[in-house]
């Protein structure tokens, strides 16, 4: 943590006329020469190529391009990883739901509180240093040493994992039009990875939508 980052971050949570929920600060990585987590505005377009793509096939606003903001900024959700929270709300909201693990568990809470009126906000004025998937490293590490045959279960795994929350985040929040385009987009993706030498991404996406599809998945997805 820099010095002065919860004290930054209590000063804009602290707001009893405000009901804000969740604040969110900028992190660096470990090193501190690179900005690995921003909330942004969008950067608008620069490009003829862009004005075309958003008259003829407009992007959702989760695929646009944005540029990092400078002030408090009120953004639809934080990163779990330095998120502070307040802890009446977090528990009115029944905490993070289960069923989202380890991927967009953070960004369904935020939703959710969103939906009662709760605000979440970024504060660039706030910076810490996040050793980013240091948890992960350390099983992979071991996973390596002891049980080198699983290393690959355990990656394909993470990807459907993460591919299968962002699905089911989609269908809960997104406009039909924006389901659309999106999963065209991730049909369009099935067929180029291949072409890339990542095949495991194409069939992570294909795996991830069917287990999404299960009776129980749809269920949580419209709860």
């Amino acid at each position: 943590f820099e010095g002065d980052c919860v004290s930054q971050l209590v000063r804009v949570i602290s707001d009893e006329n405000d009901p804000i929920f969740a604040v969110d600060p900028l992190q660096y990585n470990w090193k501190g020469d690179n900005i690995i987590h921003y909330k942004g505005v969008f950067a608008g377009i620069k490009s003829v190529k862009g004005i075309f793509s958003e008259m003829f096939l407009p992007l959702p606003s989760l695929m646009k391009t944005y540029m990092p903001c400078q002030e408090v900024t009120e953004v639809p959700w934080g990163c779990a990883g330095s998120l502070m929270v307040k802890r009446d709300m977090f528990e009115e909201l029944g905490g993070f739901d289960e069923t989202f693990f380890t991927d967009f568990e953070d960004t369904d809470l935020c939703w959710r509180a969103w939906l009662r009126g709760w605000r979440t906000l970024f504060v660039p004025q706030a910076k810490l240093y996040h050793r980013w998937g240091a948890t992960t490293d350390q099983k992979m590490c071991k996973i390596r040493r002891d049980l080198t045959r699983r290393l690959p279960k355990l990656i394909f795994q993470r990807l459907v994992s993460q591919q299968k929350n962002y699905q089911r985040f989609v269908l809960k929040v997104l406009d039909p039009l924006s389901i659309i385009l999106i999963f065209s987009v991730k049909l369009v993706a099935v067929f180029v990875y291949p072409f890339r030498g990542k095949a495991v991404i194409s069939v992570a996406i294909l795996k991830a939508f069917f287990l999404m599809m299960e009776k129980e998945t749809v269920k949580a997805v419209k709860n």
